[in-house]
């Protein structure tokens, strides 16, 4: 863990984690072949917004893709699967 709470979870530095929201109690990792839906918001270097799916009517419930199947950018397949399962 760094001193801004990122911990490195690719090995290589390529991915970092920073738990926002802690995950209830009980609840379980997510895994290899899960489905997940996630919110993202991307942003340029000066903090612009780009794309958000909470803007989208279409992505009212997320962004659904297979944890692991390669149908997404690595870091989130890398990063989701380190996540726990919740309906936030």
């Amino acid at each position: 863990t760094d001193a801004d709470g990122f911990v490195d979870i690719s090995g290589d530095g390529g991915v970092l984690k920073k738990v926002a929201v802690a995950a209830p109690a009980g609840a379980r990792a997510a895994k290899v072949g899960d489905t997940a839906a996630v919110h993202y918001t991307g942003t340029f270097p000066s903090g612009e917004e780009f794309d958000s799916s909470r803007r989208k009517a279409h992505r009212k419930n997320g962004f659904p893709f297979c944890v692991g199947a390669g149908q997404v950018i690595r870091g989130w397949d890398v990063g989701v699967a380190t996540m726990k399962v919740t309906s936030g």
